[in-house]
């Protein structure tokens, strides 16, 4: 893991020039070596064997391959979607890894599964970042190999396991607005936000796919509790990005779960902002508009 981390701290803060540095280096007189193929191969090759010896190895192969595609670099994303890496993800995923050969394992186990899972979103997202209408083809590629509607059963559970923890919690008396206690359970349904904001991006490049077409209508269904509480405090942005007068710049859809503070926020509260800052020049815009906010 120590090589793992340190190739991840190696590009921290989106350093494109080492990003690229990791998957070719063009002076190596033809014995470039590609490390961000291999350590994709890496998880590929561990994904049947995670075990509670070797999870973290697994958590923090993730965690750099995730180091690797943020910024986004694409020449980095186009290389793991290369390799088999979201087959891989489909069997983590879709794996309970309760036992192994009727061996059963500790309670922490399945919490550091989760967690394992959690990484696997975040590499999700860093593939998908920077996609936008006139650049469809990774959420065309991870449409075609995910396995959506397993994406989708999973992010329902979390939502099932988080609502069962905090009745549970209930049931003992808590208080439910106590800042732990509401950390102790917030990893599991943010966790299940990513997993259904995975989703919505993608079904935001799906054109009739067969394959995904069914697990899209699913996510409107609001019949289903846990959908129907994900629809609910989703927001979503549009962001230009890389824009050059005259070209039209790229709308970049971006989804997020809204804050609690922001359900107690009140019409009146909302038109006093959008109507009552001062727009004399971009100067007195900011400044009115932070100190009201």
């Amino acid at each position: 893991t120590h090589v793992l981390a340190f190739l991840q701290n190696l590009c921290e803060g989106h350093y494109l020039e080492m990003q690229n540095l990791l998957r070719a280096q063009a002076s190596s007189r033809g014995n470039s070596v590609d490390l961000v193929t291999a350590v994709a191969h890496f998880i590929i090759e561990m994904e049947t064997s995670i075990s509670p010896l070797n999870v973290h190895v697994a958590m923090q192969a993730f965690d750099t391959l995730t180091e690797f595609l943020q910024g986004p670099c694409t020449g980095n994303i186009r290389a793991v979607l290369r390799t088999q890496l979201c087959e891989a993800v489909n069997s983590i995923i879709r794996s309970t890894h309760a036992t192994l050969e009727n061996i059963h394992y500790p309670r922490e186990y399945y919490e550091q599964v989760r967690e394992l899972k959690r990484c696997v979103v975040t590499t999700l997202l860093a593939l998908l970042e920077g996609s936008t209408a006139s650049t469809p083809e990774v959420p065309s590629a991870l449409i075609a190999t995910l396995d959506l509607h397993c994406i989708l059963d999973y992010s329902i559970s979390l939502y099932n396991a988080w609502v069962a923890s905090r009745e549970k919690q209930k049931g003992a008396g808590l208080n439910m607005e106590d800042r732990v206690l509401q950390h102790l359970t917030n990893d599991t349904i943010q966790t299940g936000f990513k997993f259904y904001h995975i989703l919505l991006m993608l079904s935001d490049f799906e054109s009739g796919v067969a394959k995904g077409s069914s697990c899209f209508r699913r996510l409107n269904d609001v019949e289903i509790p846990a959908i129907n509480y994900y629809k609910t405090n989703t927001g979503t942005v549009e962001l230009a990005r890389d824009y050059k007068h005259p070209k039209p710049p790229e709308i970049l859809k971006v989804y997020f779960r809204i804050p609690r503070i922001c359900r107690r926020i009140t019409r009146q509260m909302k038109d006093d902002i959008l109507w009552g800052v001062d727009r004399t020049n971009d100067i007195t815009r900011l400044r009115d508009f932070f100190s009201r906010v």
